[in-house]
């Protein structure tokens, strides 16, 4: 399964432009092959690329540009359409296009010769495929990778496909690119007002944003977006999904119902575990190398797409750390342990501590995700008597196996070591003795193959993310490795991912790319969570850098909503688009909005006398809350029932070479609460700036505690000074929590 779309075909296609099929073909064949005729177009424009995907699209015959101001100004200057192709490394469906398309000597030729064809790097772009995608979805209604689009020589589009093969169909009704090229190519000359009409239309149709709506009560938006996330639960699965295809795993959802439920509504912490759960124990979970493959292809989490994005990890170790500070199972700790532990041995980057965008699913031409499935004769070569028996009914292998498209299987963990252990009529222990080892000895066998690909891009809104992550299992598993792998990071990102205005890139591989809202916001994100672990003041005057670059440059002066700054391409379609509000809406990464309205509060909460606060409320302030677009609007919801509900600042007193004061800040960050707020005060350091409320319980005389100790404070009150972890994770469990009422 891929996600693409073909909704416009060629047959729409010439509908639409008012020719016929023999008219779209032509008469004549393309030409033959061996001419090398390209016309003006320039040859290894992408050499020096710094994504590797482009890096690999040079070699092709077909002349790929960039996508900047001088490929649209040779489009002018040649009078042709633009092709532009979006995928990116790790998209199965993008290769094969490659490999089968646009490694075709004739359709390369055909395109030298009447196209300006650009390929996009969607990771390293995602501005530019998030107008292409809103705009392909305007025509066809979906969207996805590759996307194939069909642009006026600006860059307006008035046509979109996603995979075309050379040929598909029968001669003379052929809807596979050769026939599309045709149709465009034709069309643009024998009917270019019409194109041209047609492509200023729909550009702006996009340009007409609807006008805000202003949501005035906190109380009735939870009350739909409550219901809207509960209606898209998935009772058998687990999950959120709006019905059949592919499944997401929706964590800012996840993340959102823990939230609901630590506020009283227990059905959706109940939603969250079992869902979280389902995941890890379906194919979707490499079982064997840890990590989380792109999306499931069914419901039931069996057989993924086998990519796996850095973005997925990220936000897989907050939930599970999450869900293992609220419920104490040991299985969310070995899963965000075995998450982590992935990230660190493929995605992580050692000299530097940066992280890497993503793992391919493809580990050679025409394969898709071999290096991960397995077929019972090998596993029965490798494993023998009981251990063999133990490895085939825990891994699902003989009853109902999750097939991959190839019919090799996808593992997963059907059976624990108990349900093991009664099939074979021997006790858990023992079943654990046959498991075990068979896991080592099938992850020896399948470190022999050839594994995918990994892009080495390093794009800072993934990065901040992943520290987030990090530093969320680090805060829940007292595991300082993770939280200094983290920081580390940071550092390296202040140092070498920042412009001459204080803003961050977005790409950081080569030259410096620039950076977008969410670049931004996710490192102030990152940045509050660093200071909060570390007590170091440097984290939390650089999480105000960032919060002002966002405010005097990343900011809608109308609304106080987040937009995007647009790229340099000011001349393109594109461009020209950019420049508006950016979605509230949960996509593959958390909604910018959101985020940074969670982010501004907690900044509010540690530097009060700066007015974030109403920054925050005011990025919230238009949120297009209904129940249809709950599952999109999941960030959005819990920043709101947070700021209904308060912060929790919880402030840990001690230096550190006090014995006393790492297990109170063990309890302060293991301990779950949303929108909790943790300040370290070390009495040799100045103060961090957290309020004249909690600076003067500080100060406050208690004969009884002459060490290090911590309290709890929301709105205008705190409580007394506590000296013990219990004490500290009781207070930041049950102080001052007000039940909501929401049905």
């Amino acid at each position: 399964m891929f996600r693409f779309f073909t909704t416009l075909l060629l047959a729409a296609l010439l509908c639409v432009m008012g020719l016929t099929s023999a008219a779209a073909y032509g008469a004549n064949p393309p030409a033959a092959a061996g001419e090398t005729s390209a016309g003006e177009l320039p040859a290894g424009a992408l050499n020096d690329a710094a994504s590797v995907y482009l890096r690999q699209a040079a070699a092709q015959q077909v002349r790929w540009q960039p996508y900047s101001q001088s490929s649209f100004d040779l489009a002018q200057r040649m009078d042709r359409p633009v092709l532009i192709d979006i995928g990116a490394m790790w998209c199965h469906w993008c290769h094969v296009m490659d490999e089968k398309t646009y490694a075709d000597p004739e359709l390369a030729r055909f395109i030298n010769q009447n196209f300006v064809p650009i390929k996009v790097d969607r990771d390293q772009r995602p501005d530019i495929d998030q107008y292409y995608q809103a705009a392909a979805a305007e025509l066809s209604g979906n969207g996805g990778w590759p996307l194939t689009c069909f642009t006026m020589p600006d860059g307006e589009l008035f046509a979109a496909f996603g995979y075309l093969p050379p040929h598909q169909g029968a001669p003379g009704r052929d809807s596979g690119m050769y026939a599309v090229l045709r149709g465009v190519a034709q069309a643009y000359r024998s009917r270019h007002k019409e194109v041209a009409s047609r492509a200023a239309a729909l550009s702006e149709k996009l340009k007409k944003i609807p006008a805000p709506k202003t949501h005035t009560e906190d109380k009735p938006a939870m009350v739909e977006v409550l219901a809207g996330l509960s209606n898209t639960y998935d009772h058998t699965n687990g999950g959120f999904s709006f019905g059949e295809g592919p499944k997401f795993y929706e964590f800012p959802g996840l993340e959102f119902a823990l939230t609901a439920g630590f506020y009283g509504h227990s059905d959706f912490t109940r939603m969250a575990l079992e869902s979280l759960r389902k995941m890890a124990r379906g194919g979707v979970f490499d079982q064997l190398g840890g990590g989380f493959h792109r999306y499931s292809t069914d419901q039931a989490w069996m057989v993924p797409h086998f990519e796996k994005m850095s973005y997925d990890q990220a936000l897989a170790l907050c939930a599970y750390a999450y869900a293992f500070e609220i419920s104490g199972d040991p299985e969310f700790r070995r899963v965000a342990q075995s998450v982590a532990g992935y990230v660190e041995s493929t995605l992580l980057n050692p000299a530097d501590q940066t992280f890497y965008s993503s793992q391919d699913a493809d580990a050679f031409a025409g394969d898709d995700g071999a290096f991960y499935t397995w077929s019972i004769p090998e596993v029965s070569a490798l494993l023998k008597g009981d251990e063999l028996r133990a490895a085939m009914l825990h891994f699902g292998m003989q009853e109902h196996p999750a097939a991959a498209p190839d019919g090799r299987i996808v593992l997963r963990r059907a059976m624990d070591a108990a349900q093991v252990g009664s099939r074979l009529r021997i006790a858990p222990d023992q079943a654990h003795k046959l498991i075990d080892p068979a896991i080592e000895k099938m992850r020896a066998a399948r470190a022999r193959r050839r594994p995918p690909a990994v892009d080495p891009a390093v794009l800072v809104d993934r990065n901040a993310l992943m520290d987030s992550g990090f530093i969320a299992a680090g805060q829940a598993f007292e595991d300082p490795h993770l939280e200094r792998i983290a920081l580390d990071n940071l550092d390296y990102l202040y140092a070498h991912a920042r412009t001459a205005d204080g803003s961050y890139c977005h790409a950081v591989s080569g030259s410096c790319v620039h950076g977008l809202a969410a670049d931004q916001v996710y490192m102030l994100n990152a940045l509050l969570a660093a200071y909060q672990v570390s007590g170091q003041s440097r984290e939390l005057s650089r999480a105000g850098e960032v919060a002002q670059v966002i405010l005097k440059g990343f900011r809608d002066s109308a609304t106080g909503a987040i937009r995007n700054a647009p790229a340099p391409e000011n001349d393109t379609a594109a461009a020209r688009w950019l420049d508006g509000v950016e979605a509230y809406y949960d996509g593959e990464m958390p909604s910018v909005q959101g985020v940074a309205a969670r982010g501004f509060a907690v900044l509010d909460a540690l530097a009060p006398d700066h007015g974030y606060g109403r920054e925050s409320a005011a990025m919230l302030a238009h949120a297009p809350i209904s129940v249809g677009a709950a599952l999109m609007l999941a960030t959005v919801g819990r920043a709101i029932f947070e700021r209904m509900h308060g912060d929790a600042l919880v402030v840990v007193d001690g230096s550190p070479g006090d014995k006393l004061t790492l297990p109170l800040l063990n309890a302060a960050h293991g301990t779950y609460r949303p929108g909790k707020v943790v300040a370290w005060v070390d009495p040799s350091q100045p103060n961090p700036g957290i309020g004249p409320l909690a600076a003067s319980q500080l100060l406050a005389p208690d004969p009884d505690l002459s060490d290090a100790f911590g309290f709890v404070c929301t709105g205008n009150v705190c409580t007394d000074r506590v000296s013990t972890p219990k004490e500290l994770s009781d207070l930041i469990r049950s102080f001052d929590l007000p039940r909501t009422d929401i049905p």
